[in-house]
């Protein structure tokens, strides 16, 4: 997503008033908004808007129209303050911090939308196909190009369709040269409109994240365009660009070869793995969100890095085994009493052994619930790893670094052994999609 400068005037939009703008030219502010996705932006006015729409808490939306006459919402607010101007007169300016840009609409509430298209980096390597040939004669009198459209791919999912497709672009610079370039795209399309921040967060990010572990990068959207059905005449669809703030940009490398990806497109049943996927990511939240936080934080500290996918491990667990109990519940809750018989009442102890065995005690150890999940995927992992090696080195580190066991821990070995918890977690992801035990065995790992 790029950078926004936008000067214009800004208002806040009144309930129940639909005209694109106010008629009062004192409801209008001039000012400037300065848009950076790394960061979010800030919008600068030269007076303020507190007056118009109440406490700057109770303005959650500034619409606004710049000098090339383009509608604009804002959203995900927050007041920076307010000031005199640099001549010191009686005017006042108003900074408002800025997380969500929409260009090209304005909206009174939630922007919702009906489709949601995405463009990804190295999307178009990923999915290893192209829509336009070369014909270089073995003479080199004439070179021939030609573009044929390519069939785009749908997945359906619980209450929405993603749709990967690619197109081209055409340029013709006078008599100079001609240039021709493919973008795919996602299209995301829920069953009914949904606000954008649903269909960010219930569907684009558990796609990105899937392209990431495919790619091995971490990758934020190039641009993101909301789609509605358009009240024009003749048109179609009413399109807005959408730019919004995200915690930690990614910088994925202009290119990548094919043969260095986990896997690529022609390699999975779009559909079934897409399918698979969010089932595994709806279930196996603690998995996905700690593995990917690493991912999107690569300057994290190697022994965060080792506790995040420890524990990621972990809690695996009790989505493989929610029911897993190492006794009967009832025998457990009868040994409980008796237990707490003979601790005296009143006591630290008794609190503390009382909540320890409420909590924790009838389920596995650290080292078991890591061996249980070794031993559902030991088909993959045994040619893999030292799975009991693994095993007893995650255990002991964990409770080293969680515990302050020992000072002496070996940075560059936790690294490694990070490293090592990587790709159990890729290749237990990989198996998630439906991808063959073989073949996540013999995936070059870089």
């Amino acid at each position: 997503m790029d950078t926004i400068e936008h000067w214009g005037e800004w208002w806040v939009p009144v309930e129940d008033d639909e005209r694109w703008q106010p008629k009062n030219a004192e409801d209008r502010i001039s000012g400037v908004l300065e848009f950076d996705p790394s960061n979010g932006g800030e919008l600068d006015l030269m007076g303020t808007l507190t007056g118009i729409g109440g406490g700057p808490e109770d303005i959650d939306t500034i619409h606004g129209k710049t000098k090339d006459g383009e509608f604009v919402t804002l959203r995900g607010l927050f007041d920076k303050g307010t000031g005199m101007s640099a001549s010191a007169t009686v005017m006042r300016n108003q900074k408002f911090g800025i997380s969500k840009v929409f260009s090209g609409a304005l909206f009174y509430d939630k922007p919702e939308f009906s489709e949601v298209e995405l463009t990804l980096p190295l999307l178009e390597m990923w999915m290893r196909d192209e829509v336009f040939s070369i014909q270089l004669p073995q003479t080199h009198e004439k070179l021939g190009a030609s573009v044929e459209g390519v069939e785009p791919i749908t997945a359906e999912l619980e209450n929405a369709d993603v749709k990967l497709s690619l197109g081209y672009n055409f340029n013709k610079k006078n008599w100079e040269s001609v240039e021709i370039s493919q973008t795919a795209k996602i299209t995301i399309s829920p069953d009914e409109k949904l606000p954008f921040e649903r269909i960010l967060n219930e569907y684009a990010r558990h796609i990105q994240n899937l392209l990431c572990l495919a790619i091995g990068e971490p990758i934020d959207p190039k641009s993101v365009v909301g789609v509605n059905p358009s009240e024009q005449e003749e048109v179609e669809k009413h399109k807005t660009d959408i730019t919004y703030r995200i915690s930690h940009p990614a910088e994925a490398p202009g290119s990548k070869h094919p043969d260095s990806v986990l896997f690529s497109l022609p390699d999975i049943e779009f559909e079934d793995a897409l399918q698979k996927w969010f089932e595994s990511a709806r279930g196996a939240q603690t998995l996905h969100n700690l593995y990917f936080g690493t991912k999107y934080n690569e300057s994290m500290f190697e022994e965060n890095r080792f506790l995040s996918l420890a524990i990621a491990i972990e809690g695996f667990h009790s989505y493989l085994f929610p029911d897993h109990r190492i006794i009967e519940e009832s025998s457990y809750d009868d040994l409980h009493e008796d237990i707490l018989e003979v601790i005296p009442d009143g006591t630290e102890i008794e609190n503390r052994i009382d909540g320890l065995l409420g909590s924790i005690g009838n389920h596995p150890s650290l080292r078991n619930k890591i061996e249980m999940v070794f031993s559902e995927y030991d088909h993959i992992l045994s040619e893999l790893i030292d799975v009991d090696r693994v095993a007893k080195r995650t255990t002991d580190n964990r409770h080293n670094l969680a515990h302050a066991l020992d000072d002496g821990v070996d940075t560059v070995a936790v690294g490694d052994l990070a490293r090592t918890l990587q790709v159990v977690i890729e290749a237990i992801l990989m198996d998630a999609i439906g991808l063959d035990s073989d073949y996540i065995i013999d995936t070059p790992r870089e």
